[in-house]
């Protein structure tokens, strides 16, 4: 993260996005954020957004403020992955 450099964010094949705490060697948060595997995971320019790519076609904007739900900001009409944000 360019405003946190504590903060670590991690995409996973198990549908997951984690956010590490790098200093206290901690999970911050951890989510579950693709309905398949997730490729990418990028910090947007404040320290509380940040969007993830998927094998679902998708790609998600999550605020670390409020995670009960996601925006879907763009979706494939064929499915076909999204491997990079």
């Amino acid at each position: 993260n360019a405003v946190d450099r504590s903060l670590l964010g991690v995409s996973s094949i198990d549908t997951t996005c984690t956010v590490w705490n790098v200093e206290t060697q901690q999970v911050k948060n951890q989510l579950i954020a693709h309905d398949r595997e997730v490729y990418d995971f990028a910090f947007a320019k404040g320290p509380d957004l940040f969007a993830s790519a998927g094998a679902d076609g998708s790609v998600r904007l999550f605020d670390l403020r409020s995670l009960d739900y996601s925006t879907i900001i763009y979706e494939s009409e064929d499915q076909g992955a999204m491997m990079r944000v």
